[in-house]
């Protein structure tokens, strides 16, 4: 798993790279039930969208929090995932980025529809 340093700034390629990093331990838990790897990979998530917004990457900020969103929702989170999809619409209508959630597939949009039903 890639690694952050304390005050390493991100760059596009970086953030994609953690990104994809992300994603695999999403699927590997879900295909193993591995909650350390559920664990590991919400800390990363949540260091890369600290350091992604202090660097101003939106696009990898709103993608960090649809995965960690995901990841706490295979952990049994639901509150904690839909929190993640929530931030994620609020940062991204100042942009319009609707692309981002659309990307994200089935998961996302039962989230999307799960925040509707709530309001």
């Amino acid at each position: 798993m890639p690694e952050l340093a304390p005050e390493q700034l991100i760059s596009h390629s970086s953030g994609l790279l953690i990104l994809s990093a992300l994603r695999v331990q999403l699927f590997s838990a879900k295909a193993r039930s591995e909650s350390a790897r559920l664990k590991q990979g919400m800390e990363l998530a949540g260091r890369l969208i600290g350091r992604a917004q202090d660097s101003q990457r939106l696009p990898i900020v709103l993608k960090a929090l649809l995965l960690r969103g995901q990841m706490h929702a295979v952990a049994g989170d639901e509150q904690a995932g839909l929190a993640d999809v929530a931030r994620a619409i609020e940062l991204a209508e100042l942009e319009g980025a609707i692309s981002t959630f659309v990307e994200e597939g089935l998961p996302v949009a039962a989230a999307l529809a799960e925040l509707l039903e709530q309001e």
